[in-house]
């Protein structure tokens, strides 16, 4: 039986992520995407960051989740952050 799933994977990367989610008693407010260096970017890359609700702290949230497992999983001294344009600010305050 073939798995039930949202969306498609149309880059093939998340065979090799790590996906960290930040959940709120049993519904999911935020997730994020790590892919190893050499997959989706030269360098360790978080990507694929939603947040379900603004104002919270889940975006903040997740983001130290990421770089945490960024870190402790891939050994990563330099991330890279895929981001849209008109999230750039929210993004530099990670660095």
């Amino acid at each position: 039986m073939g798995q039930k799933c949202i969306y498609v994977d149309t880059d093939g990367d998340d065979r090799t992520a790590i996906h960290v989610w930040l959940t709120r008693g049993d519904k999911i407010v935020a997730l994020a995407r790590i892919c190893p260096a050499e997959t989706h970017a030269k360098e360790v890359s978080i990507g694929r960051v939603i947040s379900t609700e603004r104002g919270k702290g889940y975006g903040r949230q997740i983001m130290l989740h990421a770089i945490d497992a960024a870190i402790e999983c891939f050994d990563a001294k330099i991330i890279d952050i895929e981001a849209q344009e008109y999230a750039r600010g929210f993004y530099q305050r990670f660095r």
